[in-house]
């Protein structure tokens, strides 16, 4: 695997991240929403493998808590620690804001997404019913969460 690069989503991202957010989500978000996220000053960040886009991140922090709304990898990336070094430096970048605890949702069916939240603190604590959409009707979604502690360390 070549070292992995992260930096802040620009507005010119916006192609590179629709392209993979296309691909990977039977129900993805419009640009517009991405756009909005990155025009409001969410933290809203990439990751570059040989300087191309493989994913990116987008969280919401208010009061003292950071929500990560989404998190992607893209097909060809996946399974090579690419997401898990990207959870890890949104981990980082939101420990240097004062935040005390990142919340997200997942789907009951996504156990690889799942497993790589668990696998680094991440607990349940909440499920939301009929949270997500899929071609049958809807999807429930767990609800997780990571205390940060000033000690916290990331990997």
């Amino acid at each position: 695997m070549l070292p992995l690069k992260f930096r802040p989503m620009t507005i010119d991202d916006l192609p590179f991240v629709m392209c993979i957010e296309n691909a990977v989500y039977p129900f993805p978000w419009t640009e517009d929403i991405i756009y909005n996220c990155i025009r409001l000053q969410y933290e809203c960040w990439v990751v570059l493998e040989n300087n191309e886009i493989v994913g990116y991140a987008i969280m919401s922090i208010a009061a003292n808590e950071c929500h990560v709304l989404n998190l992607c990898i893209a097909t060809e990336a996946q399974r090579k620690k690419s997401g898990a070094a990207l959870l890890l430096k949104m981990i980082e970048v939101v420990r240097h804001k004062a935040v005390t605890r990142i919340l997200l949702e997942v789907r009951v069916s996504n156990q690889i997404a799942y497993h790589l939240y668990t696998q680094n603190g991440f607990t349940i604590i909440g499920q939301r019913k009929d949270y997500y959409p899929t071609t049958q009707g809807r999807e429930d979604a767990l609800v997780l969460e990571l205390l940060i502690t000033k000690s916290h360390v990331t990997h």
